[in-house]
């Protein structure tokens, strides 16, 4: 019986040295993994509106109109930028560079009307200096004029019609030569 009691010692004290460290894991284990699973249930805020559409209850507002920038390259209207804001308001910015006299334009944004009725969407034209241009956004062979070749920023206003998507196109006309880069921004707000 003392044999055997020796013997099972001995095989503890070779075993246990192999287990601990499962043990150490298992019971790490127990407090890590609820704390996983609580954060991966936490609902996370994101910046991009979802698609809400077909939800009973749901009514249609303004803020389920999706803007987002085309992007893309072009030799003049380079370092595009577009930020939403936390108040509804968003601002594309980019550098247009030194150019010959001329017309230059280029998909800028991409709107999205999901909602069940149009949605006027307001841009602003800001530039630090004068660009000596005039700086227009046109969508579906229309118009908006959002800064003159003084350097005056405009406000235009543009109607997105319902469940369709407009590609607005940022154009800017210079009647003489430009020789050196200048920044512009345009503040975007669905009204």
């Amino acid at each position: 019986m003392n044999y055997a009691k020796r013997e099972l010692k001995r095989v503890r004290n070779k075993v246990a040295p192999l287990l601990e460290p499962f043990a150490i894991v298992a019971l790490l284990s127990l407090f890590v993994l609820p704390a996983l699973v609580l954060i991966n249930l936490t609902p996370i805020a994101s910046n991009k509106i979802q698609n809400t559409n077909n939800v009973l209850g749901l009514e249609d507002k303004p803020g389920n109109t999706g803007i987002v920038m085309v992007g893309g390259t072009h030799n003049i209207i380079t370092h595009e930028r577009f930020e939403a804001k936390d108040n509804g308001i968003s601002v594309y910015a980019t550098t247009i560079k030194a150019r010959d006299a001329g017309t230059y334009s280029k998909p800028v944004l991409q709107i999205d009307n999901p909602s069940g009725h149009d949605v006027k969407v307001e841009f602003t034209g800001y530039s630090s200096a004068s660009l000596y241009s005039d700086v227009s956004l046109k969508y579906d062979n229309n118009i908006v004029s959002i800064m003159n070749n003084t350097g005056a920023g405009n406000t235009g206003e543009i109607v997105i019609p319902s469940n369709k998507t407009v590609t607005v196109y940022l154009e800017i006309t210079n009647l003489s030569k430009i020789s050196f880069e200048q920044n512009l921004q345009i503040e975007v707000k669905v009204l």
